[in-house]
């Protein structure tokens, strides 16, 4: 079976604003962070401030809605920037994220996982106030 992918000229306008935005904002000697591995507290300051440009765009979680800081965008324009910055090797802030969203309480009911280390709820706050809990650990 052979798969097309296809796009629209929206879909392409917002590929070349997150590709001109990237290219202003991530110079290459910052590409590749590595969450497990990064040690050089030059380039986690430099993503400090990389994510906080970043949230502003709402692109950490664009398909979140606005009020959690979101862009209520849709999968295929939340796939554009994820491609965009897979493609700069551009290092994600899921990290972070997903240690504050936890686990769903069935899941952990049912023993099937573990309930992560919570600091925070997004689901109480908001994405900004995950950040805050980041740059205050």
């Amino acid at each position: 079976m052979e798969i097309s992918f296809t796009t629209t000229p929206r879909l392409e306008t917002l590929r070349r604003e997150v590709r001109a935005w990237l290219d202003a904002e991530l110079p290459p000697e910052y590409e590749g962070f590595q969450w497990d591995f990064e040690e050089d507290p030059d380039r986690w300051a430099f993503y400090r401030e990389f994510w906080k440009k970043q949230g502003a765009q709402r692109w950490l979680e664009p398909t979140w809605p606005r009020e959690y800081g979101g862009a209520e965008m849709s999968a295929r324009q939340a796939r554009i920037i994820q491609e965009e910055f897979d493609r700069r090797r551009a290092g994600g802030f899921a990290g972070i994220v997903g240690a504050f969203q936890g686990v769903p309480e069935d899941l952990a009911e049912c023993g099937c996982v573990r309930p992560q280390r919570r600091r925070g709820s997004l689901g109480k706050g908001s994405l900004r106030e995950a950040v805050q809990l980041f740059q205050d650990a």
